[in-house]
């Protein structure tokens, strides 16, 4: 099982990743980690992240996916990932991985931000840019991160159980 988690800023992505690994044994890894530092600088600066940084960093978590692949049978990573075409270049480079989008509403998204601390990416720059996240285009799961703890639960089980975590 190899998850790709996306989706906007305060969806609960690292929340989801970090269920998978406590509650499944998936290892999980926030690619913020792997942010270069002229992107770091922009969403510090509150300003906007370029096609080339995006590009760029495209890359990496694809470097980083196969890293991931040599040393976990089952893995989480999770990215915003904004734009369809730098999600169908990882899964075109990295074909047994899966997509899955985590959703939320737009009411938890800016509470979720508001209660957060110490995270690179700000409330004030969260609001600026989520609008520019682009549905899904290709083939993908969907976990409803609405707040409700036993049908996240359930979600996450259904997933493990319909993909399983023995391939």
């Amino acid at each position: 099982m190899k998850l790709l988690l996306f989706g906007q800023i305060g969806s609960g992505k690292s929340f989801v990743g970090e269920r998978l690994q406590r509650d499944f044994g998936i290892h999980y890894h926030d690619a913020d980690d792997d942010l270069p530092v002229d992107m770091i600088a922009a969403v510090r600066a509150h300003q906007p992240i370029t096609e080339a940084m995006r590009d760029e960093f495209t890359e990496i978590i694809i470097a980083r996916i196969g890293e991931l692949a040599l040393r976990h049978t089952h893995f989480c990573l999770a990215q915003a990932l904004f734009k369809n075409r730098h999600r169908l270049r990882i899964l075109t480079r990295c074909p047994t991985v899966m997509p899955v989008w985590i959703r939320s509403t737009e009411a938890l998204i800016r509470a979720r931000l508001l209660e957060r601390t110490g995270h690179l990416a700000s409330a004030y720059y969260a609001e600026k840019i989520n609008p520019g996240f682009e549905a899904p285009t290709m083939p993908h799961q969907a976990i409803d991160n609405f707040g409700n703890d036993a049908a996240l639960r359930q979600q996450l089980q259904e997933l493990v159980e319909r993909f399983g975590t023995d391939s």
